[in-house]
Protein backbone atom coordinates (compact mmCIF):
# COMPACT_ATOMS: atom_id res chain seq x y z
CA UNK A 1 0.00 0.00 0.00
CA UNK A 2 1.68 3.22 -0.79
CA UNK A 3 1.88 6.07 2.30
CA UNK A 4 -0.16 9.20 1.14
CA UNK A 5 1.41 12.29 -0.56
CA UNK A 6 0.76 15.87 -1.60
CA UNK A 7 2.00 17.33 -4.48
CA UNK A 8 1.69 20.85 -5.59
CA UNK A 9 3.17 22.27 -8.68
CA UNK A 10 3.19 26.04 -9.43
CA UNK A 11 5.10 28.43 -12.16
CA UNK A 12 6.27 31.52 -10.22
CA UNK A 13 7.00 34.63 -12.75
CA UNK A 14 10.74 35.76 -11.31
CA UNK A 15 14.55 34.55 -11.45
CA UNK A 16 15.27 31.45 -9.52
CA UNK A 17 17.88 33.27 -7.21
CA UNK A 18 14.81 35.46 -5.92
CA UNK A 19 12.97 31.93 -5.33
CA UNK A 20 15.85 30.64 -3.51
CA UNK A 21 16.38 33.53 -1.40
CA UNK A 22 12.46 33.22 -0.63
CA UNK A 23 12.25 29.86 0.23
CA UNK A 24 15.61 29.83 2.29
CA UNK A 25 16.26 33.40 4.07
CA UNK A 26 14.87 33.85 7.54
CA UNK A 27 13.45 37.47 6.75
CA UNK A 28 11.76 36.16 3.65
CA UNK A 29 9.50 33.59 5.07
CA UNK A 30 8.03 35.77 7.20
CA UNK A 31 6.42 37.23 4.35
CA UNK A 32 4.15 34.31 3.18
CA UNK A 33 4.76 31.30 5.39
CA UNK A 34 2.26 32.14 8.63
CA UNK A 35 4.47 34.71 9.65
CA UNK A 36 7.06 32.31 10.49
CA UNK A 37 11.27 33.11 10.70
CA UNK A 38 13.09 30.24 9.46
CA UNK A 39 15.88 28.97 11.77
CA UNK A 40 18.65 26.65 10.59
CA UNK A 41 21.92 26.36 10.13
CA UNK A 42 20.63 24.91 6.11
CA UNK A 43 23.19 21.87 5.95
CA UNK A 44 22.00 18.37 5.91
CA UNK A 45 21.95 17.11 9.19
CA UNK A 46 21.03 20.50 10.83
CA UNK A 47 17.96 21.63 12.62
CA UNK A 48 14.89 23.19 11.28
CA UNK A 49 11.81 25.24 12.34
CA UNK A 50 9.53 27.46 11.76
CA UNK A 51 9.63 29.73 14.41
CA UNK A 52 6.88 32.79 15.11
CA UNK A 53 7.92 36.01 16.29
CA UNK A 54 7.46 35.18 20.11
CA UNK A 55 10.07 32.33 19.31
CA UNK A 56 7.77 29.32 19.69
CA UNK A 57 8.16 26.85 17.20
CA UNK A 58 5.42 25.51 14.71
CA UNK A 59 6.99 23.40 12.12
CA UNK A 60 10.10 21.38 13.66
CA UNK A 61 12.86 18.88 11.50
CA UNK A 62 15.78 18.24 10.44
CA UNK A 63 17.39 19.38 7.11
CA UNK A 64 17.98 16.20 4.49
CA UNK A 65 19.11 17.68 1.54
CA UNK A 66 20.41 21.16 0.60
CA UNK A 67 21.42 21.62 -3.42
CA UNK A 68 21.26 25.51 -3.87
CA UNK A 69 18.73 26.62 -6.48
CA UNK A 70 17.72 23.31 -7.25
CA UNK A 71 16.36 20.71 -4.26
CA UNK A 72 16.17 21.31 -0.36
CA UNK A 73 14.30 18.67 1.62
CA UNK A 74 13.67 18.70 5.68
CA UNK A 75 11.90 16.37 7.99
CA UNK A 76 8.99 17.97 9.18
CA UNK A 77 6.57 17.34 12.41
CA UNK A 78 3.86 20.63 13.07
CA UNK A 79 3.71 21.11 16.76
CA UNK A 80 0.81 23.56 16.61
CA UNK A 81 -0.96 20.62 14.63
CA UNK A 82 -0.67 17.90 17.29
CA UNK A 83 -0.83 20.38 21.12
CA UNK A 84 -4.38 18.39 21.48
CA UNK A 85 -2.61 14.96 21.54
CA UNK A 86 -0.60 13.12 24.23
CA UNK A 87 1.59 11.30 21.37
CA UNK A 88 3.28 13.47 18.41
CA UNK A 89 2.75 12.48 15.11
CA UNK A 90 5.91 11.08 13.55
CA UNK A 91 7.79 13.11 11.14
CA UNK A 92 7.11 13.44 7.45
CA UNK A 93 9.18 14.93 4.88
CA UNK A 94 9.05 18.21 2.84
CA UNK A 95 10.75 18.33 -0.71
CA UNK A 96 11.31 21.62 -2.69
CA UNK A 97 12.54 21.67 -6.41
CA UNK A 98 12.86 24.62 -8.37
CA UNK A 99 13.26 24.56 -12.08
CA UNK A 100 13.86 27.34 -14.51
CA UNK A 101 11.83 27.53 -17.54
CA UNK A 102 12.00 30.33 -19.95
CA UNK A 103 9.99 32.89 -18.08
CA UNK A 104 9.23 31.92 -14.48
CA UNK A 105 10.19 29.05 -12.09
CA UNK A 106 8.74 25.77 -11.74
CA UNK A 107 8.36 25.37 -8.14
CA UNK A 108 7.39 21.77 -6.85
CA UNK A 109 6.59 20.85 -3.09
CA UNK A 110 6.05 17.06 -2.19
CA UNK A 111 4.95 16.59 0.79
CA UNK A 112 5.25 12.50 1.60
CA UNK A 113 6.29 10.00 4.17
CA UNK A 114 3.11 10.29 6.31
CA UNK A 115 2.19 7.11 8.26
CA UNK A 116 -1.67 7.82 6.99
CA UNK A 117 -3.94 10.39 6.39
CA UNK A 118 -3.56 11.69 9.97
CA UNK A 119 -3.95 15.39 11.91
CA UNK A 120 -0.89 16.57 9.75
CA UNK A 121 -1.72 15.35 6.49
CA UNK A 122 -5.24 16.97 6.87
CA UNK A 123 -4.06 20.09 8.43
CA UNK A 124 -1.42 20.76 5.60
CA UNK A 125 -3.65 20.51 2.69
CA UNK A 126 -5.30 23.38 3.91
CA UNK A 127 -2.18 24.99 4.86
CA UNK A 128 0.27 24.19 1.66
CA UNK A 129 -1.90 26.44 -0.66
CA UNK A 130 -2.35 29.46 1.43
CA UNK A 131 1.59 28.64 1.54
CA UNK A 132 1.85 28.50 -2.06
CA UNK A 133 -0.12 31.53 -3.19
CA UNK A 134 1.77 34.02 -0.56
CA UNK A 135 4.64 32.74 -1.97
CA UNK A 136 3.81 33.09 -5.45
CA UNK A 137 2.15 36.59 -4.35
CA UNK A 138 4.52 38.00 -2.70
CA UNK A 139 7.66 37.23 -5.38
CA UNK A 140 5.30 38.21 -8.49
CA UNK A 141 4.44 41.61 -6.67
CA UNK A 142 6.35 42.29 -3.79
CA UNK A 143 3.39 42.27 -1.35
CA UNK A 144 2.31 39.46 1.30
CA UNK A 145 -1.15 37.82 0.75
CA UNK A 146 -1.96 38.47 4.32
CA UNK A 147 -3.99 35.46 5.31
Amino acid sequence: MTKPQQVYVTYIQTDIDSLWAALTEPDETVNYFFGTKLVSGMKKGDKISFDMEDGNATIQGEVLENTPKSKFAYTFRGNKINDDSDQREPHSRVTYELEETENAVKFTLIHDEFEDENITFASVSGGWPIVLSGLKTYLETGKSLNM
